[in-house]
Formats: C-alpha cells, structure tokens, sequence
C-alpha cells in the first residue's frame, strides 16, 4: 500500500490493483454480471466467511513503498491520507489499519506522526459509528521504538490511545 505519486500527493492507493482485485482463480467465473471483486480481496474474503473471528487489517507505508515525511507534517496531505485510508478500509471490507511508519527523522515529523495517528483514530471511531453499535475498527502502528525512546519524540501513551 503506498501513496499515489502524482498530482494526488497524501492519497492512500493500493499498489497492485491486478493482483489486489482483478486477477481471477480457480472457479471465479468470467460471466457475472456487475462489478465485482476478485483478487487477493476476494480470497480474503472468502477465507472471513469461514473464520468469522478473522480479523483482516491492511498495512500502509513501509520502506519501500511511502515516504511519509511529507505527509505527517502537512496538515491537508495528512487529511486527504486519512480519508483515503478509510475509504479503501470500507471499500475492501477490512477490520482496520496498519500505519508501518518506523523512521521519523526529526521532532516535527515526529509529533506530525502522533498528530496522524490521533486523526486516524477519530475517523475509523466516526466510520464505525455508522456501522451501529459495537463497531471498532483495528488500528495499528509499527514503530521503531528504541530509536524513538532514545529520542522521546513520540509519546507512546499518546499513541496508544
């Protein structure tokens, strides 16, 4: 899952749309009519219908596929990131969110990373409202933490809200 690099900059776009929903298995069928799902999406699916307690969460960023250094400081690119995330988490029937951001460089990315997180939170709280009650949507981090620990950038009882 990475960012879209044109002119979308801080939008949330999945990295192998073939793979991710277009390629069809064995005995998905070429003639249904309207749009539907196929891929890696489909299979997951379909292994939720089996294992209901299956909790499927969709991981965003990671070394080689975002920079998100000009995301977590800008307030408006980290708006259109969350929006988006939260579209693709409804539109694939996921349960939640990893944000795999590890290496902020410096205090204001740093602090723009929790600001993210907050915001994060507080979108998939309002989308799961809609769903009714009971609804909770997973949100998850990978952090570098001695590295953040040492430097006391991020506070971790903030994140982890």
């Amino acid at each position: 899952m990475g960012q879209d690099p044109g002119e979308e900059k801080g939008k949330v776009t999945l990295s192998d749309l073939w793979a991710d929903q277009d390629i069809h298995y064995p005995g998905d069928s070429r003639n249904e009519q309207g749009k539907n799902l196929y891929g890696n999406f489909k299979a997951i699916y379909k292994i939720k219908q089996a294992n209901r307690h299956l909790k499927v969460l969709l991981s965003i960023g990671g070394w080689t596929h975002l920079s998100f250094h000009p995301v977590v400081v800008n307030p408006s690119l980290r708006q259109k990131f969350v929006e988006s995330s939260v579209r693709i988490l409804e539109d694939y029937g996921l349960d939640g969110l990893d944000v795999d951001y590890e290496y902020p460089q410096n205090d204001e990315q740093a602090t723009g990373y929790v600001h993210l997180l907050k915001e994060m939170r507080e979108a998939l709280d309002r989308h799961a409202e809609g769903k009714g009650p009971g609804c909770k949507f997973l949100l998850t981090v990978c952090l570098c933490l001695a590295r953040l620990l040492i430097a006391r950038a991020i506070d971790i009882v903030v994140v982890s809200r």
